[in-house]
């Protein structure tokens, strides 16, 4: 079947889509917990016995903090987004075969 007998969406492209799209969110969020420890493993040594470390430190926190945070969100949002396409997906799947329902056979 091609994309000429879809009514203006190829669905199963689009599912091929969304589920790459899902996988993307759940690889990245276990890359980015391994990634987050490594990180965090190594920033306790940052200031330790350095008057100039130390005030990189003071200045790195924050930014960090903020980075960290951003970065731990973002795969359940890519997460999220397939899972609202695939939503959007089944609501027009849904319609189109009650459009095809009222013709007759």
């Amino acid at each position: 079947m091609g994309y000429e007998d879809w009514m203006g969406m190829s669905t199963p492209t689009l599912a091929g889509a969304l589920d790459s799209l899902g996988r993307v969110g759940q690889r990245l969020g276990e890359d980015w917990a391994g990634i987050s420890q490594a990180i965090q493993g190594g920033q306790a040594g940052i200031g330790a016995g350095d008057v100039l470390a130390g005030a990189f430190r003071e200045t790195y926190e924050d930014p960090a903090r903020i980075v960290r945070t951003s970065a731990g969100q973002t795969p359940g949002l890519y997460e999220e987004l397939a899972g609202a396409g695939v939503a959007g997906m089944n609501i027009y799947i849904g319609g189109e075969t009650i459009a095809a329902d009222g013709f007759p056979n």
